[in-house]
This record gives C-alpha cells, structure tokens and sequence, in this order.
C-alpha cells in the first residue's frame, strides 16, 4: 500500500486556498436552495472546505477528508464541530451522507481510486444532491477529463444536472474564475415551480447560471 507521505496526489497546499471568501459564500448561496433540515454533508479531497464555516453555523452536520495533513489540522482547529479524517480516496468509506461536495477537481480526478470511490459513496449513502466545482481557466488541463467523467459516472446513475454556470471567487491567478455544476437524483426531480423559485433566488443574488 502506498504511504501517506509518499501519495501520488499529495502535495503541499496552494496558500492563496486558505483564503475561503468570497468563494465560500458565494458556493453556499448557489446551494442553499436545495438543502434541507438535516442534511449530512460529506466534503470530498476537502483541502481548506470554504464552505465548512457556513454550514456548520447553520447547523449542519459536515463530514471532509483529503490527504493533506496541513489542510485537515487546519479545519481541526478552525473548525472543531466538523468531521475531518486525514484519508485517501482509497480509505474512505462514509455512510449516512445526503450531499456529496465535490469542490476544487484536481488530476486525481482521472484516478480509478477516485472513481471507485464516487461509485462506492454513492452506493453506500443516499446522496441527493451532487455539487461539483473547478477553476475554468483557458488551458487544456488533465482535471478537464475527470470532471467529465464524473458528470458522465453520475447520469449513468440517474442523476441529472439541475443548474451550472460560473463565478468569480476572488482566489488568486488564474483559479479565479470557477465553473460549478449541481445534479440531483432522478427520484428527487424538482417541479417547473420549484426550479422556477430556485433560479429566481439565485438571479436576486446575482448568481444566476448558465442553466
């Protein structure tokens, strides 16, 4: 098995990520329309969690883990009414969860322990809404692919794109300018007035996707 210290994926964190806003708050205004009462959050390759701080100040139960033992002590101190596990892709095992974030796509992305770990938790858990995130910049990069192959793994599973767009997250360089997705279970399909109510609130916040 491979070591922690010696992981593929494991690198040093960007310190322009430990700056969590405007991006957060602007993640959680694109989601808060599809939360609901009791909702467990499970914060995937997590690294700093911008949106960590607003849901669990609204009460939400938050689960996060990346590989990165700087980023996880961070939220650990930060963040302590949180779950943060120090794990791998290939570790992990959650259950119990309603909301898998997907934030910040990497390389590792393209991984078959990434997609082993997507089929299995959403497998294991009742995931109703999936939020996915990158940096949209202009050059070809290798999470391009892994993005695609996630949306693609989640259609195969009945999940079905409810809203996309992009923003502007105040992060430094060119990770600046973010796209997002949000798909939600075929069985949880929203009605034309509730899309309708969903979408209105985002253009009133100035967020209004592309979708």
């Amino acid at each position: 098995m491979i070591q922690r210290d010696e992981h593929p994926y494991l690198r040093k964190p960007e310190p322009y990520l430990k700056k969590t806003e405007p991006r957060g708050s602007i993640l959680y205004a694109l989601l808060r329309p599809y939360l609901r009462k009791g909702d467990k959050i499970l914060d995937s390759g997590c690294g700093f969690s911008p949106l960590a701080e607003t849901l669990i100040a609204m009460g939400y139960k938050v689960t996060g883990f990346d590989i990165n033992a700087e980023a996880i002590a961070h939220l650990k101190n930060t963040q302590p009414l949180g779950d943060w596990w120090c794990a791998s892709y290939e570790e992990v095992r959650p259950s119990g969860h309603t909301i898998l974030l997907l934030l910040g796509a990497g390389a590792a992305w393209n991984g078959e322990d990434f997609h082993n770990y997507l089929v299995r938790t959403l497998m294991k858990n009742k995931i109703r809404i999936v939020f996915m995130e990158m940096a949209d910049t202009l050059q070809e990069h290798p999470r391009d692919e892994g993005y695609k192959n996630v949306q693609d793994t989640l259609r195969e599973r009945h999940y079905h794109e409810v809203y996309s767009g992009s923003y502007e997250s105040g992060m430094a360089g060119p990770a600046s300018t973010r796209t997002y997705n949000i798909f939600a279970r075929a069985q949880m399909v929203y009605t034309p007035e509730e899309e309708a109510q969903i979408k209105d609130r985002l253009r009133q916040l100035g967020y209004m996707g592309d979708s």
